[in-house]
């Protein structure tokens, strides 16, 4: 595992797409810590969207490829999946060469969160519990799985998200997830 150390959070992936390094400034971004980062892909603990929520990172990534094949990739802003709920981030990508293999700094930062639509109604404010259930809804986790996580029972998530559901003004998880991942809950 290689570090590398700078105030701006970052983290390095590696032509596999495996993350081999994670700073202190990505944790307290994120939320994530190294170990739950470090040897997995880079997608799975990103979960970037685009700002209408459709999914941009995966396995077959465009943006590291172009790295690979020696073309510069552009600054990119994405939603991403952070333990407080999805965040708006930039994203630089860096490629490092050297005597050893490859490796990708992507460089992070927090952009500011996109005003809701003009016209449209304020919801009203949610618990900080139902914040943490609607972040892990985001993130895609289950009801149970998210239960599990928070050490309550699915009973009581089920009714956390009917309460988010009715104070967002939404008929589904689906429409506050694309909700929240479009800017629209902040």
């Amino acid at each position: 595992m290689r570090e590398f150390d700078s105030a701006e959070p970052l983290f390095a992936f590696d032509t596999h797409l495996r993350i081999c390094s994670w700073n202190k400034a990505a944790e307290q971004l994120t939320g994530i810590p190294p170990e739950e980062a470090i040897g997995r892909y880079c997608f799975e603990v990103i979960s970037g969207r685009a700002a209408d929520g459709t999914p941009i990172c995966g396995p077959g990534c465009s943006y590291a490829r172009d790295l690979v094949e020696g073309r510069p990739a552009p600054l990119r802003e994405v939603w991403m999946r952070t333990l407080g709920g999805p965040r708006r981030l930039s994203l630089s990508l860096i490629a490092v060469r050297g005597d050893q293999r490859p490796v990708f700094l992507h460089v992070m930062r927090a952009t500011e969160a996109q005003p809701a639509p003009s016209g449209s109604a304020q919801p009203r404010v949610l618990s900080a519990r139902q914040r943490q259930v609607l972040g892990l809804l985001a993130a895609g986790l289950r009801a149970r799985e998210i239960a599990r996580d928070l050490s309550i029972a699915e009973t009581t998530v089920r009714n956390h998200i009917r309460e988010i559901l009715a104070r967002l003004g939404c008929h589904s998880q689906l429409e506050v997830v694309a909700k929240l991942w479009r800017g629209e809950i902040s």
